[in-house]
This record gives structure tokens, sequence and C-alpha cells, in this order.
């Protein structure tokens, strides 16, 4: 009898034998090196670039790559690269994977109305990187084989399928509330220290409390991992109160708006 190899065959094996090298005692992260992080983050973002519909545009990328380049080094992994992709649908939603790849949905971000609540968005999944949340969330589902190098580089198919999974299972996504409620401190805390507004951390969540009453169905899967808008609001505006904030570095509307503008010439 002839069995069909298939990718999903492949990650099903390779992840169980893998996976049996790993810790049987703490189910952490012991033997998940920085450099397998980032070369499995790299190569299942090339997979997820290819089945998600990424804005191709040189200044809509610069400047969100920008915003990352200043909140990073101000993060508990400073010397990590974040990398950040605008994903050309309409949902509100953003997700990172491990490694430093972030991904934003063009809905969320036509949704905000200054680069201050943009850096809000960024600066949450630079917390979740930073504490290195999706691998532990993957070890945790499929254990310590997603996060080896030689899975992923044998065969592509695999990083592929493993994209597959974790987008439609909601693996990456399903951080428990109280993990998100850190990262959104967190956030508020890089805010500060990159000189932007950590005003713009509850400004962002308003606006998706507003949405979540006129357009429920664009943030369904937001809803999967936090709090609704309103309970996250007041937490969210209660921390940023008691953070001691200098004034803001500025950054002009008109950077903001020259972006939006840019994406009303991209059809979805």
């Amino acid at each position: 009898m002839k069995i069909k190899i298939t990718a999903s065959l492949l990650l099903a094996a390779a992840l169980a034998l893998l996976a049996c090298a790993g810790s049987r005692d703490t189910g952490k992260l012991a033997f998940v090196s920085i450099e397998e992080e980032i070369v499995l983050g790299r190569e299942v973002s090339v997979q997820a670039g290819q089945l998600l519909k990424i804005v191709r545009n040189q200044e809509v990328g610069q400047y969100l790559n920008q915003l990352a380049a200043e909140i990073g080094p101000h993060s508990h992994w400073s010397g990590l690269t974040y990398s950040v992709h605008l994903v050309n649908e309409p949902d509100l939603n953003h997700f990172s994977l491990p490694g430093g790849q972030i991904f934003i949905y063009r809905g969320l971000f036509e949704t905000l109305g200054s680069t201050d609540q943009v850096a809000a968005v960024i600066a949450h999944e630079i917390a979740h990187i930073a504490a290195r949340d999706g691998v532990e969330r993957l070890s945790a589902k499929y254990g310590w084989a997603v996060a080896a190098q030689s899975v992923i580089g044998q065969n592509p198919e695999i990083a592929r399928q493993l994209f597959l999974n974790l987008y439609t299972k909601d693996t990456i996504l399903d951080y428990p509330k109280p993990v998100e409620r850190e990262a959104d401190r967190k956030c508020a805390t890089y805010l500060v220290k990159a000189g932007f507004d950590p005003a713009g951390l509850p400004g962002m969540v308003r606006l998706l409390r507003q949405a979540e009453k006129s357009h429920p169905g664009l943030v369904k899967l937001l809803r999967k991992t936090h709090a609704s808008a309103s309970i996250r609001y007041r937490n969210v505006s209660s921390y940023v109160k008691t953070l001691d904030s200098p004034s803001p570095n500025p950054h002009p509307l008109a950077d903001f708006l020259l972006i939006r503008e840019i994406l009303t010439k991209i059809p979805y």
C-alpha cells in the first residue's frame, strides 16, 4: 500500500519526532534558542506573505517599519529587528509571529486616527514578541519541534502548513487574556520610552470599541483574544494615567494622513 506524503503529514511527523527531544518537566522554552526562534519566524512569515494579501508599497512599509525601529530598542528584546507587514484585508485585527514579524490588517489601520495609535498597535505586538509569547503558545500546542531550524529548513511546505494551522486554528492568536493585559501594559511603557504619546493606546482601543458596535463582524478575530473593547479601554486608560510620561516627540499628523492617502489608491 502506498501512502501519500503530504505537507500535513510531514509536519505532524516532524513535530512528533522532535517533540520527544523537548523538556518533559517544564514545557517551557529552554530548548528553543533565540536563533531558532528568529529562523522560525522568518520562514513562517514568508509563507504568511504568500497566503495573505500583503500591501507591497515602499512608503507604507517604510512608515510602519520606522515606527517599529523606534519602539523596538526600548522593549525587553531590544536587539531584535522587528518587521511590520500590512495585510490588505478589511478586518480589524493584528498579530505577530515569533522572531519579530508583525502583521496589521488594513481595516484596523484605516480605523486609526494618528501615528501614536498605529505605534500602540505595533508596541503591543512587540510586547508579545519580546516576551516570547508566540513560541510559548507554539510549544504548548506542538512541542519543541516547531522552533527547530532543522524542521523548517528541510521542507518549506512544512512552514506553509504550520502557518495554515496557526492561522486557521488560532494557535498564535489565542493568547490568554491575562497575557494580553500584560502586553497592553508593556505597550504603554514602550511608547513612553520611545517618545510616543501613551494616550495612543486607549485612543486605539476606544476606536475598536466603536467598531465593535458598528461593524461587529470585522472584530471577530480580535474578540477571540482580547477582552471586550469597553473593558480593555477602562484597563488601559487607568494604567496610562499612572505613567510618568514626559512630553512626547512630535509625530506629524501629515505623515499618517499621507499613508492613508496612498492606501486609497491601492484596491483591496
